[in-house]
């Protein structure tokens, strides 16, 4: 760690300005296919191999409700314990 590079010190980020935005143009050029996404996503949810047809499912409901939350507990000796996860509500209905 230098004075020119503070990695590791204390309130450094090393990317202070953020991730880039994106340009408006390609922002609306992505959203313009999202209707031809989700259509390719339906019919691979419907019609293509077992594994497919779930990574599909997942895509569509972490788009549409967002992905389901997970709590962790740090353990002190150096591990990690899944202790609850989260299901959206519309799947408890």
């Amino acid at each position: 760690m230098t004075a020119e590079n503070p990695v590791g010190k204390t309130g450094y980020t090393g990317n202070p300005g953020g991730r880039p935005k994106m340009p408006e143009e390609l922002k609306r050029a992505f959203q313009s296919l999202a209707p031809e996404a989700l259509k390719t996503l339906a019919d691979v949810m419907a019609n293509g191999k077992d594994s497919d047809r779930v990574k599909a499912s997942e895509v569509i409901l972490d788009r549409g409700y967002g992905k389901a939350t997970q709590q962790i507990d740090a353990n002190l000796e150096g591990s990690l314990q899944v202790i609850n996860v989260g299901v959206p509500a519309f799947v408890k209905q």
